[in-house]
């Protein structure tokens, strides 16, 4: 039981520092064996467990924004949500979302073609994020993060964020551009393809049985589409993927799970 809570950690610490800059305390990171390793040294689970740190990351807003809430007080939950909720997760990231989305507006803007605006900055630097773009997406976070918290939707950034991360997961098993015997940017053991998908649908589910189900169901029906126009995106853009675009597609895709949930639940006089 032991090496089994282990290893489930030591993944699930691997999923998290993939995309989050603030590391997991140690006892997260364990030697794992053999076994729970592929040829590339990553973890068998690690794709499965993406869409898992997507749903701890949403429980981490969901429980104190609900707890002020149900204490009666939906304006305190709103005005936290809005300041706090969205800055959490910038520091999380360390703002590299954020920077990478902006970065590749910026580009469209002055007229790039997607595959060029898609191209990692290191190899064409010559652009930075327009600071009135940075500050547009982030007033828009805040009052998307402000208006589910303020109507006690909270529970819905576990739908944002575990959407978000599967959408990731399912771009890092494109291949890469250029490289020679179908390589991705993550693998995944044969007959667990679809884990992350499963992972997704069960925890869509959970969230509904303690809220509304049909409105999650909704959510993950976004979701998959979401993860499948970003697919083709990118398979029409550059022929597959690299982390810049990862990072571009994932946190766009959290703008479109947050203004849907804000039309499901920001119902005047509820």
């Amino acid at each position: 039981m032991n090496s089994t809570i282990n290893m489930l950690l030591s993944q699930f610490a691997s999923a998290w520092e993939l995309f989050f800059s603030v590391p997991l305390p140690s006892f997260f990171r364990k030697e794992m064996e053999e076994w729970e390793t592929l040829d590339d040294g990553k973890g068998a689970l690690l794709v499965p467990m993406l869409p898992v740190v997507g749903a701890v990351t949403g429980l981490l807003l969901y429980i104190p924004l609900t707890l002020i809430c149900v204490l009666g007080r939906p304006l305190a939950a709103g005005i936290l949500g809005a300041t706090i909720a969205p800055l959490i997760i910038e520091l999380l990231t360390g703002n590299k979302d954020m920077r990478c989305l902006s970065l590749f507006l910026e580009r469209r803007r002055k007229g790039m073609d997607v595959e060029e605006a898609l191209t990692p900055p290191g190899k064409n630097s010559g652009t930075t994020p327009h600071i009135l773009i940075l500050f547009t997406m982030y007033i828009l976070r805040m009052i998307f993060f402000g208006v589910l918290a303020y109507f006690n939707a909270s529970f819905w950034f576990l739908v944002v964020f575990t959407g978000s991360f599967y959408l990731k997961a399912e771009l890092c098993l494109l291949n890469i551009p250029g490289e020679f015997g179908r390589k991705s940017l993550l693998s995944v053991p044969d007959g667990m393809k679809k884990y992350h998908m499963y992972a997704t649908c069960a925890i869509c589910i959970l969230a509904g049985l303690v809220t509304n189900i049909p409105f999650t169901l909704i959510g993950f029906l976004i979701i998959l589409l979401a993860a499948f126009l970003a697919k083709g995106a990118c398979l029409e853009s550059v022929s597959g993927i690299n982390k810049f675009a990862v990072r571009v597609f994932g946190y766009a895709s959290e703008y479109v799970f947050l203004f849907t949930g804000v039309l499901l639940y920001a119902k005047p006089g509820a």
